[in-house]
């Protein structure tokens, strides 16, 4: 009697149950990655911006046609509300670390988006999820723009969900579902028109299989011709969507440096992810970035079908790579794009290089882990909880609160939003980072001139009655000359972030007289010093000056700099030596303090004034 065999469902079991651990592996992965993004302080200058209009338009209960946050109180040409909205409740409900975690769980999205699309491929798909996101790493900072990658992601899981569906009801479904989106993601973020421009570059890839009916083979394959109408008549209400925001029916293709206006061109070029990045950018901030191109064009030359053989790419694979690149050119803040662009191009067309063998499965569901330590090495992480205080003061507003601080107030663009956040409604501010979006042009490109120009700044300062100013004060900026240079402002707060001026004359009189009489944001550590060593007149001013700026902003190694220069200037020795000792204590690698110890060694002889 023989005996039968073993059922085809008994014998996959295993199998099965090793795919579930190892899927369950990888997940736990992203979960990891999420988990490490989570740890980064909240350091965009935008997000404040957003969480502040969408205060406002909770407090207006409508979407507002002038800026609620400017006392220019401009027209509202583009707004975000489907991503201010929700990310102000998170801040309103659990703080700064809510939105920490609602960013770690759009990367751990963005992941499993990428997953979801290659998961056919093999284990190679953990490797290129993994991959993408470790590569944009630097980019997945709480902001709207985050929330694009997540949905590009699902537009391109969308795309080859309909190209591989052979029922034609889940293709329809899957076409329909692209105009609603685009819509949303209109009033979500600025990139929308990217996710309509990627579903009229896949219907024209259709309408071409269609047209050439198998003709020209693997590039146009004839299978994929199927639903050309439908799909076109879907792309073109998606970029339609897309065009519409809340603010008004206007299209948003976005501002471009190839636009003729000299004040667009400059308004992109002010910001930094603006700019094109340098093949040095690549080579020492995404090198990650780069492999990912590179693995892409082997992708193009070398891929395979699931089979093995070798397999020409699809004319929409060459455009997906071709828009990637483009992304890679385009500006800083495109590289992400690029990147998620490429990724299913190298997961489909690489993925049988890969054998599924359980070594090399297990292997590469572990990637994430991978991806995580990589961010948590990324030297721009600045772990904990909360907004980071290196790109925010929260001292300057505070100081502005605590001594009614009034009037109209002239602010370095990029500090604008955090201003607004953290002093308004009751204070408003002059301009923040949406600038064309909320104000015109002009009016942008004289505030940057101001921060050089002293006749722009006092055609300004005349024209809005500014009484006080919020000036960015770290070590590597430089801007706000004509304002440090005016006798007719004071100094009255300094922080390793923000300075505070105030008219000598106006309502903040009172402040001006308190405050610092040498001082200015622009100071050079040297010069201090080289005065400090003279001593004589500016000796009481200069020792004023240095333990105001000391109890200002106790953790700042340049404020115990420029205490030790007040002490040291008024030759007086026990002051000099508390200064001393908390710069040690904040930067014990600090150049200053050898400086600064041999040169009171050289004043040791002179007198010294008592404490």
């Amino acid at each position: 009697m023989s005996l039968s065999p073993p059922s085809t469902a008994t014998s996959q079991a295993p199998a099965l149950r090793s795919l579930a651990r190892e899927r369950s592996l990888f997940l736990l992965g992203l979960v990891a990655f999420g988990a490490v993004i989570s740890l980064r302080k909240l350091g965009d200058f935008d997000l404040p911006w957003h969480l502040a209009l969408g205060r406002a338009v909770v407090a207006l209960r409508a979407i507002p046609k002038l800026d609620p946050l400017a006392y220019t109180h401009q027209r509202v040409r583009f707004i975000e509300p489907l991503s201010e909205l929700p990310l102000y409740a998170l801040w309103r409900s659990g703080g700064a670390l809510s939105l920490q975690i609602a960013g770690g769980l759009i990367a751990v999205g963005i992941g499993y988006l990428l997953f979801r699309l290659l998961r056919h491929t093999g284990p190679f798909a953990y490797a290129v999820s993994a991959l993408s996101l470790a590569a944009i790493n630097s980019w997945l900072v709480v902001r709207p723009a985050t929330l694009s990658f997540l949905l590009i992601a699902l537009v391109l899981g969308l795309i080859e969900l309909h190209r591989q569906a052979l029922s034609a009801k889940i293709r329809q479904r899957v076409l329909w579902c692209l105009p609603p989106l685009m819509l949303g993601w209109a009033s979500a973020h600025g990139f929308a028109f990217i996710g309509g421009g990627l579903c009229i570059v896949y219907a024209a890839y259709r309408g071409g299989c269609w047209a050439a009916r198998g003709r020209l083979g693997a590039v146009l394959p004839e299978q994929d011709g199927r639903d050309a109408g439908p799909t076109a008549l879907a792309a073109c209400l998606a970029l339609l969507g897309a065009m519409l925001n809340a603010a008004g029916p206007t299209a948003r293709l976005g501002p471009s440096r190839f636009a003729g206006d000299a004040v667009t061109r400059l308004e992109i070029e002010r910001v930094t992810e603006s700019v094109s990045p340098s093949l040095g950018f690549y080579v020492q901030h995404a090198p990650l970035a780069a492999l990912v191109l590179v693995l892409a064009v082997c992708a193009l030359f070398f891929g395979r079908d699931r089979t093995g053989k070798r397999v020409a790419p699809t004319a929409f694979e060459l455009a997906l790579v071709l828009l990637g690149l483009l992304g890679f050119v385009w500006m800083v803040r495109s590289v992400p794009l690029g990147v998620l662009l490429m990724a299913p191009v190298i997961g489909l067309r690489l993925g049988a290089a890969v054998s599924a063998t359980p070594v090399t499965r297990w292997a590469l569901a572990t990637s994430p882990y991978l991806a995580a330590g990589y961010a948590l090495l990324d030297p721009a992480m600045n772990l904990g909880v909360g907004f980071d205080q290196t790109h925010f003061s929260d001292r300057a507003c505070e100081y502005i609160v605590k001594h009614d601080v009034r009037g109209h107030m002239f602010n370095f663009s990029p500090l604008g939003g955090y201003l607004a956040l953290k002093l308004g409604p009751e204070r408003l501010v002059f301009v923040d980072g949406r600038g064309t979006n909320a104000r015109e042009g002009a009016l942008s490109v004289r505030a940057d001139q101001a921060n050089e120009n002293a006749a722009v700044f006092a055609g300004l300062v005349e024209e809005f009655d500014m009484q006080y100013a919020v000036m960015s004060a770290r070590d590597s900026d430089s801007f706000g000359i004509p304002l440090a240079r005016s006798r007719d402002w004071a100094l009255v707060h300094l922080d390793d972030v923000a300075a505070v001026y105030v008219r000598r004359q106006g309502p903040n009189a009172a402040l001006a007289g308190a405050g610092y009489q040498m001082f200015r944001h622009l100071n050079d550590p040297s010069a201090l010093l080289n005065l400090a060593l003279q001593g004589g007149s500016a000796a009481r001013p200069l020792q004023h000056d240095g333990q105001l700026a000391a109890a200002q902003d106790p953790n700042s190694a340049r404020a115990a700099f420029f205490w030790a220069c007040g002490e040291l200037a008024a030759r007086n020795h026990p002051g000099f030596i508390s200064a001393l000792q908390r710069l040690s204590a904040l930067a014990p690698e600090h150049p200053a303090i050898r400086v600064l110890s041999e040169s009171a060694q050289r004043l040791s002889a002179e007198p010294v004034a008592p404490p």
